[in-house]
């Protein structure tokens, strides 16, 4: 990495935070109500609560391992703590996953768009112009990627009150009885929810550009606490309008349950929404994307300078990796199963590296400067 910077950029508690919520507030949100009611019914906003604590907890853990080697992205605390060659194959999957993530994203963007704004822009031109952007705020570096996702994060907040416009309409009676689904089915819905809580692992990443490590901890927990009340109470809006039985027949339930309203000169709500949508998953992307031609630096020591060929190199692989899947319905399952390996390597793996990282007493150098950014 660079240190030849005029002037250092380091990353604030309150970035951390924001680009923690950008990180996962995306794709997940459009289909979570569907996802979490399918086992536990009226209680799926229950589950996204306990999501949310095993997350908290795991996220304790997580931010004391990045404390334990302040200096340090995961790839370089993976090589600290079982060497070389396993730090190398760990790089490899970390990755494919953000290979995969991106291409599923942008496609997923596309498919959001062609549906409801853009019915006769074909895929490739929709995915193409995404890409062009995503590779612009890449190329830039960390610092821009940051200041991009912070300035999202901003136009986000107002927007998040659009969601309570249909509280008036909730039916109480979808909702009750609260717990009759019973804990077994509410701890199955769990699973997935922690999946559409993904997107935090950009925290390892920014591990050693940190400016302070104080906050750290209240920063993270505090962005999986807003993120989880957030998801728990548009998902509990969202049972309470439609019911459950209802969402299991929407892919896009939040688009549904905007569509339902209108307010004043803005017109439907889901227009409104699907517009500020499509920048906070273009943020989205671009962390993603961004981490690709990072996590390929690092494990393959390429040179800053030619990292940023990468991403404009890549952006073609991601349109075609994008059409793989047929129909928007396997976009779903295959986005499902990288979520199955998204949380074994950036959920169950860190936990591991923690747990070695006490028992075999092995701590990084904290008398080290934090870096600046790319």
């Amino acid at each position: 990495m660079s240190k030849n910077r005029a002037r250092p950029s380091r990353v604030t508690a309150f970035q951390l935070f924001a680009i923690i919520v950008r990180g996962v507030i995306g794709v997940g949100i459009l289909g979570l109500a569907r996802v979490v009611t399918e086992e536990a019914k009226q209680d799926g906003w229950i589950s996204i609560l306990g999501a949310g604590a095993v997350l908290a907890v795991g996220m304790v853990a997580f931010t004391a391992l990045c404390n334990r080697y302040p200096h340090k992205t995961i790839l370089e605390i993976v090589e600290h703590i079982l060497g070389k060659w396993i730090g190398k194959c760990m790089g490899i999957l970390f990755t494919g996953s953000f290979v995969f993530g991106s291409a599923l994203l942008v496609r997923y963007f596309a498919e959001v768009m062609a549906t409801w704004f853009l019915h006769e822009t074909p895929f490739w031109v929709i995915m193409l112009t995404a890409m062009m952007m995503v590779v612009y705020i890449s190329h830039k570096g960390m610092s821009c990627l940051i200041r991009f996702n912070e300035l999202i994060f901003m136009i986000l907040l107002p927007t998040i009150l659009v969601f309570f416009i249909g509280m008036p309409y909730v039916r109480m009676f979808n909702i009750m009885p609260i717990g009759g689904a019973g804990a077994g089915a509410m701890i199955k819905s769990i699973r997935p929810a922690l999946f559409a809580l993904g997107g935090y692992e950009v925290l390892f990443f920014l591990n050693p550009y940190i400016d302070s490590r104080k906050n750290v901890g209240k920063a993270c927990v505090g962005a999986v606490a807003f993120i989880t009340f957030f998801y728990s109470a548009i998902v509990f809006l969202q049972i309470g309008f439609f019911g459950h039985e209802e969402l299991q027949f929407l892919i896009f339930t939040v688009m549904k349950y905007l569509r339902s309203f209108e307010i004043g000169v803005f017109g439907r709500l889901d227009l409104l929404f699907i517009f500020v949508w499509s920048f906070v998953i273009i943020s989205t992307l671009s962390i993603h994307y961004f981490l690709v031609g990072f996590t390929i630096g690092e494990t393959f020591t390429i040179p800053d300078q030619k990292r940023k060929m990468l991403y404009i190199i890549l952006a073609p692989v991601m349109v075609g990796l994008a059409y793989i899947p047929p129909d928007v319905q396997m976009v779903v399952e295959f986005a499902g199963i990288l979520g199955v390996v998204k949380f074994i390597l950036w959920f169950i793996a860190p936990l591991i590296l923690f747990v070695l990282s006490l028992l075999l007493e092995r701590k990084g150098d904290t008398s080290e400067a934090p870096k600046d950014f790319m």
